[in-house]
């Protein structure tokens, strides 16, 4: 109770932020469990508990390889091919998306920047070669204008723009896709949503899973791909 109280009280600080979470469930944890015994605990409150997923164990000599700018290789599984390529990238940053951990590095044969997801990764070897950082590589900017774990440098941003239907619009506003994110238009039946990113699967995916609740307006080529994508499913659905 000591420990969490101490934590608590630094979880403000600018070196604690980025680990907000995790003190909060540790602190609401605590807090629970000391009103209890321990082994009862699970009787009355159940936490959220995130899938474990592998390739943590490369995040020690990753991050080592980003500081000193040393070139790696790994293999690496392809989730839309199902091929196993050995890849040779000079790492750029690590992100954490959804209790998955990611590379974006420059890829030194593709000669772009691509994300690698560590989980599968295998056969990591970290050189003592020096790799060559893009110039127009900034970590503080490359997401600024995305959803989930896609970006890129020539992804155009756009000003998408849909309809949520009320009980949904609730939810989208409280727990909002981007930070960009802003109510355009609401009344008793809907509320319009704007906000400024790159279109990417993770926000398709985001739309799609509201279902008829939400109606994109804008841009033409999103909603002809949800379109797409939802006459798909009623092929599948139809019979």
């Amino acid at each position: 109770q000591f420990a969490v109280s101490t934590l608590a009280q630094f979880r403000d600080s600018a070196i604690f932020k980025q680990f907000g979470f995790a003190l909060n469930k540790i602190v609401d944890h605590v807090n629970v469990s000391k009103e209890s015994k321990s082994e009862e605990v699970d009787q009355y409150v159940q936490f959220e508990t995130g899938n474990t997923s592998t390739g943590s164990d490369f995040l020690a000599p990753l991050l080592s390889a980003i500081k000193k700018n040393n070139i790696v290789y790994f293999d690496y599984e392809s989730f839309v091919s199902g091929n196993r390529k050995r890849r040779k990238v000079t790492p750029l940053l690590l992100k954490e998306y959804r209790n998955r951990w990611y590379l974006i590095s420059s890829d030194m044969v593709k000669g772009k920047i691509i994300t690698y997801g560590l989980d599968r990764m295998g056969n990591l070897d970290v050189t003592d070669q020096n790799g060559e950082k893009p110039k127009s590589f900034n970590p503080d900017l490359y997401f600024k204008h995305s959803v989930g774990i896609t970006a890129s440098d020539d992804a155009i941003p756009e000003e998408i723009k849909f309809r949520a239907k009320n009980v949904a619009a609730k939810y989208i506003d409280s727990q909002p896709f981007h930070q960009s994110q802003k109510v355009v238009e609401s009344n008793v039946d809907f509320a319009i949503f704007s906000l400024f990113v790159q279109i990417s699967e993770e926000l398709i995916r985001e739309l799609l899973s509201y279902g008829g609740e939400v109606e994109v307006i804008a841009p033409t080529n999103l909603r002809d791909e949800l379109k797409e994508r939802v006459d798909e499913m009623y092929r599948i659905y139809k019979g």
